[in-house]
């Protein structure tokens, strides 16, 4: 009888989630300083920066555990909720949830698992509806609920996943009331047809209550940035790129929804309550303020256990 089959290579069956790569961590520190030292931290705030001290970085491990952003600018994917942090040597995360309102929230912890064979097979702590099923007081210490920005970073042309601060989320929301927007709730921003991007300009000293610093007690940087649409007719090519990520990130998130109970990645700081809101067509007709140009890589991620550091937060 005539062979008409081969031997097929190894990974054909795919794995079950796509080929979707994961997307970087970018973290944030916003450099709690006393305030006796409070203005040698300003002498060298661009040290501190280059050294990972204060502001964005990658984390990547011990032999080499920071790469700092010394410029940042992106432009914005997706946005979701999920929990995320660590406590002592117990780490959190969960999935990511497009709308909280309808996508459930499964949360883990890593020392809740069971062993199938030689691999760690994570066990959900918490499963369902946040504000429904569970809220932040059902929480473990450590455990914050946490908005996590996917977007495409100008600098590094890849695709980045940033866990937003406080601190962050400030500065973010503080950049749309000053371009005149209302609405600054970041979980909407790709709610519509408009591709937004933000640029890092710097840093503001602010107080532990969030208010610009005024000389007592700790002092914490808090980044400041530039926002604008990407305009389409002004840079065609990065507008086609931003596109064809948008929906493939989309197809990512759809891809986990369906398939996958697997956790997403780790630690992020406290973010305020919020239900998310959930992401819809791709932006394609969006006009007005330019954002740089530069482009490349692919989107999405595979989800092995979580790689940790621990982003520094403000306390409110």
């Amino acid at each position: 009888m005539y062979d008409y089959f081969d031997a097929p290579p190894e990974g054909a069956t795919g794995s079950g989630f796509g080929s979707f790569e994961r997307p970087v961590t970018v973290n944030y520190k916003s450099g709690k300083t006393p305030k006796e030292y409070v203005q040698l931290a300003a002498d060298n705030l661009e040290k501190h920066i280059a050294d990972g001290v204060v502001g964005f970085y990658t984390y990547n491990g011990k032999d080499n555990p920071k790469t700092p952003y010394k410029k940042f600018s992106f432009i914005l994917l997706a946005a979701y909720a999920g929990v995320a942090g660590k406590d002592g040597s117990v780490n959190y995360w969960s999935n990511r949830s497009a709308d909280t309102r309808v996508e459930p929230l499964s949360v883990f912890a890593s020392n809740s698992y069971e062993m199938r064979g030689d691999k760690k097979k994570w066990k959900p702590i918490l499963s369902g509806l946040y504000n429904r099923d569970f809220t932040k007081h059902d929480l473990p210490s450590g455990a914050k609920y946490t908005t996590f920005l996917v977007a495409y970073c100008l600098e590094t042309e890849s695709v980045v996943e940033i866990q937003c601060t406080n601190a962050v989320t400030t500065g973010l929301e503080n950049a749309l009331k000053e371009a005149g927007q209302k609405n600054t709730f970041l979980l909407s921003l790709t709610q519509n047809d408009h591709i937004w991007g933000f640029t890092l300009t710097g840093y503001a000293q602010i107080a532990k209550d969030g208010q610009p610093y005024a000389g007592f007690g700790e002092m914490f940087w808090q980044p400041t940035f530039r926002v604008g649409l990407l305009n389409g007719q002004k840079a065609p090519d990065l507008f086609a790129k931003v596109v064809s990520l948008q929906r493939q990130e989309r197809e990512r998130h759809e891809s986990y929804k369906q398939a996958s109970s697997q956790p997403e990645q780790t630690p992020a700081p406290e973010q305020p309550a919020q239900p998310a809101q959930t992401n819809v067509r791709p932006s394609a007709d969006a006009n007005t303020v330019s954002v740089p140009a530069t482009m490349a890589t692919p989107v999405g991620r595979k989800e092995p256990e979580p790689e940790i550091d621990e982003p520094e937060d403000l306390p409110f």
